[in-house]
């Protein structure tokens, strides 16, 4: 007698968008932080040509970028780069992506991972309500912080996971590299050596 399958489970997958110019710890802890309290099969990072809401284009080239994430994510299965939004003309919102994601993990329960800061601007994002239609919001906080899900949105469409504390941003990253004082604790040793190789960040 031929016994039957156990259905599989439904995967459950995280997506991380930003600009990562650079990535760092910071990024990592993120994704990592997602994928254990929420239970994720694997986390995307997604690396954005121009975030719409930011005024600043990035500093360097998609290709550096997703290059570096890359080098950070080297040897960990469950981290993976996810660059179809390079390929896509801009402004590119955040809504399309998770339209082209969801076609292409049909069977996926899908979760868009995102600061606690970005939650006030949640209701100026592109179609939101469409967004969550495709996917839920994974916000990630501060320890002992209440989740305040934006006015107007179904509360069971957000999830809070708190995040390890990492007080160091792309931006202090970009100076130190200028101001060349590197960057030795902030990110992977591979995407320093990567930004000195292609002198990245220099002015």
């Amino acid at each position: 007698m031929i016994e039957a399958k156990a259905p599989a489970s439904t995967p459950r997958l995280g997506f991380l968008g930003g600009s990562f110019d650079p990535v760092h710890y910071g990024h990592l802890l993120i994704a990592q932080d997602a994928m254990e309290q929420l239970e994720l099969d694997a986390v995307y990072f997604v690396p954005s040509p121009h975030t719409p809401l930011r005024e600043q284009a990035p500093a360097v080239d998609g290709v550096h970028r997703v290059a570096m994430l890359d080098l950070a994510l080297q040897g960990d299965d469950q981290l993976r780069v996810e660059d179809c939004e390079m390929r896509q003309q801009a402004p590119v919102y955040t809504v399309d992506t998770l339209a082209r994601l969801r076609r292409k993990h049909a069977q996926a329960r899908l979760f868009w991972i995102v600061g606690a800061d970005h939650v006030a601007k949640f209701s100026r994002w592109h179609e939101p309500h469409t967004l969550l239609e495709l996917a839920e919001v994974i916000v990630v906080g501060r320890p002992g912080k209440a989740l305040t899900v934006p006015t107007g949105f179904p509360p069971e469409r957000f999830h809070l996971v708190n995040g390890h504390p990492f007080a160091v941003s792309s931006s202090e990253l970009r100076q130190r590299f200028a101001e060349g004082r590197g960057a030795r604790f902030f990110l992977p040793p591979a995407v320093e050596a990567y930004i000195e190789t292609h002198k990245l960040y220099c002015d």
